[in-house]
């Protein structure tokens, strides 16, 4: 089960500050939200006393919600809450939100994680684990270029990670996508200096993953790719099979003239 650390929710807390409700936020805003948290919850009511979420309140007032002093909506916490719909981020990241940080862990969410979640362009945060989302991870993730913590841990993803472009991703120094489904070769643009040298957590162990490991994360714990029998090459104690020679090209024939 995925654990967001307190040390993430105390850094938001220092960053950001709570204002009164004010009436800035416009019905472009507040509708695809409420659109959002229909999905998520599959259209029930959340039983918590005071949870807003409803077409008369402000957003900043709701439970999750978190508004900088402009009453800009800049984080969304909604973690274990029993949430078991779909994660639903065409509305919500086409909105004029400036949303930083989007928490879903520990909840039951289904479905793919649409493209569209890069269009959330100034998510710094995103934690999705702890639920049962499927499908491969979207090849438009690493456009979230300000990205510096991405948890999808403890899911059903499945197929290959996305290839060229994790590089631009340079602030990230989390990446923990263990304990899904997927397979192919771990992208070599992952092992990018200008990527590892700020990394201080990566984890795709318990996955499907094969081939050999990318030359940069020789020096990580061999933990981060336990439970991928088909990965080999350091830091696991699995030597990579040598390539097999090639053959010969076959001479001259020799037919008489």
């Amino acid at each position: 089960m995925a654990i967001i650390p307190n040390w993430v929710v105390v850094v938001v807390l220092l960053l950001l500050t709570f204002p009164p409700p004010s009436h800035s936020e416009t019905e472009d805003v507040r509708l695809p939200l409420l659109q959002f948290m229909k999905f998520l919850s599959r259209g029930r009511t959340i039983p918590l006393p005071n949870f807003g979420w409803n077409e008369t309140s402000h957003p900043c007032s709701w439970t999750g919600v978190t508004c900088d002093s402009e009453s800009r909506i800049v984080a969304i916490f909604l973690q274990g809450l029993g949430l078991s719909g779909h994660l639903e981020t065409r509305g919500l990241c086409s909105a004029q939100l400036s949303l930083r940080v989007l928490v879903l862990t520990n909840n039951s969410l289904v479905g793919p994680l649409q493209p569209e979640i890069a269009n959330c362009a100034n998510l710094t945060h995103l934690f999705l684990g702890g639920n049962r989302l499927q499908g491969p991870v979207p090849g438009s993730l690493p456009l979230l270029t300000k990205l510096r913590r991405l948890v999808i841990a403890d899911n059903s993803f499945d197929g290959a990670l996305p290839r060229g472009m994790w590089g631009k991703m340079s602030g990230l120094v989390e990446f923990r996508a263990d304990n899904n489904r997927i397979g192919g070769e771990i992208p070599g643009d992952l092992a990018m200096p200008n990527l590892l040298g700020r990394m201080a957590w990566f984890d795709v162990s318990n996955n499907r993953l094969v081939g050999q490991i990318p030359s940069g994360f020789a020096n990580f714990s061999a933990s981060s790719f336990a439970g991928n029998p088909r990965l080999c090459g350091p830091p696991l104690s699995v030597a990579c099979s040598p390539a097999p020679a090639a053959s010969p090209a076959p001479g001259p024939s020799n037919h008489g003239n």
